[in-house]
């Protein structure tokens, strides 16, 4: 597709956007891209649908087993209101509302959204990709994370 992907560390992101190391960058809008006005830096914002930057909490097996089991229902609940809190934030302005992007357009950012028929589009012309790296990650945790985004996408 004519890009050139690497990865920066958060910590350099601004600086490298900055000097024109790196010319885009992908985070949630209301945490990220309006509190560090990134509108300064990017002048185009494109939202496909593709995340819903979920927050994945983990604990080690033996951790979790030293936890009587009132003290693994009081974590559980907590770990359940934190992730739910956490897919809140990074929909914040998008769902239900224009606010967010509303917000980038009137600081001069152009925001496209696109529409499903270009996203099948997008996943089309990434296959190879897709492909490529089904086979490195497994089909069947591939196929239990495409239910999941298939139950939480408009």
């Amino acid at each position: 597709m004519g890009a050139n992907p690497l990865s920066v560390n958060w910590s350099e992101t601004l600086t490298a956007l900055q000097q024109g190391t790196v010319d885009g960058q992908e985070n949630p809008i209301a945490s990220i891209i309006i509190p560090y006005k990134l509108w300064n830096l990017i002048k185009i914002s494109t939202i496909w649908h593709y995340t819903i930057d979920p927050l994945i909490l983990g604990v080690s097996k033996q951790t979790w087993e030293s936890f009587n089991p009132e003290d693994r229902e009081i974590v559980a609940k907590s770990a359940k209101e934190a992730m739910a809190w956490n897919k809140k934030e990074a929909r914040k302005g998008l769902e239900g509302s224009t606010e967010a992007t509303d917000m980038l357009k009137s600081k001069g950012m152009e925001v496209v959204i696109l529409s499903a028929k270009d996203r099948v589009s997008f996943k089309a012309k990434t296959k190879p990709v897709y492909d490529k790296w089904i086979k490195e990650i497994g089909a069947d945790l591939v196929r239990k994370a495409e239910e999941i985004v298939k139950k939480a996408t408009p």
